[in-house]
């Protein structure tokens, strides 16, 4: 069974970088992925379900370059495995969650933002289409 996931979204804030007591540096943030799709009655983009936030963790060199260029809102794909996390809160609680440890970060570079012309689709505001992952112009590197 693999534990392996990739994930296409924005960032949900800027990666934050702190280092073990052994010297490691690890760069951790979070990833938003809201499904969207093309109303054609209203011709414009909208949520079509309920938002993933991924927890992401990015260790060594890698996170070192995470956290210069991970900002908050910029669109990200992260590939690696995921790690399930249980513990009890303060009141007794018991909590899940699970947490990316990526291999790749690949921050996509800005679009430029062109105005809706007559006859075409106008471009999702969120940098990602119905189909979800590989359907940017923009090519992740794995």
């Amino acid at each position: 069974m693999s534990n392996t996931m990739t994930i296409k979204g924005r960032a949900g804030g800027d990666a934050a970088l702190k280092f073990t007591k052994s010297g490691q540096a690890v760069a951790s943030f979070s990833v938003a992925d809201t499904p969207r799709r093309f109303n054609r009655d209203t011709n414009q983009w909208e949520d079509a379900g309920a938002t993933l936030w991924q927890r992401v963790q990015v260790w060594g060199a890698e996170g070192e370059k995470a956290a210069e260029e991970v900002r908050k809102g910029a669109l990200v794909t992260v590939s690696g495995r995921v790690k399930a996390d249980e513990w009890t809160d303060n009141e007794g609680q018991e909590r899940k969650s699970t947490t990316l440890t990526a291999d790749v970060v690949y921050v996509h570079p800005p679009k430029e933002r062109q105005g809706h012309q007559s006859g075409q689709q106008q471009a999702d505001p969120w940098g990602s289409s119905p189909a979800g992952f590989g359907t940017s112009t923009e090519e992740a590197p794995f």
